[in-house]
């Protein structure tokens, strides 16, 4: 009786697992998906760059020197 509790068990743990990984194989990304998403992801660090570049060159002389020394401070040069 107790052999019969423990193969059941026993199955009911395979396909658990059997099933958890089936789910994981459908939940990820391909591969073009996740290169899609980079190139994505890489667009907009430029156009967040380009915004900040040009916030940089429109600040007063006095803001863009204490946004160095700040930088500076922090980086620890």
């Amino acid at each position: 009786m107790k052999m019969g509790y423990a193969m059941l068990l026993l199955l009911l743990v395979i396909s658990f697992f059997g099933g958890f990984q089936l789910a994981m194989s459908t939940i990820k990304l391909t591969e073009a998906e996740e290169r899609h998403q980079m190139e994505i992801d890489l667009a907009g660090y430029r156009e967040y760059m380009r915004d900040a570049n040009t916030a940089l060159r429109c600040m007063e002389p006095e803001d863009y020197l204490e946004y160095h020394r700040i930088r500076i401070a922090v980086e620890g040069r």
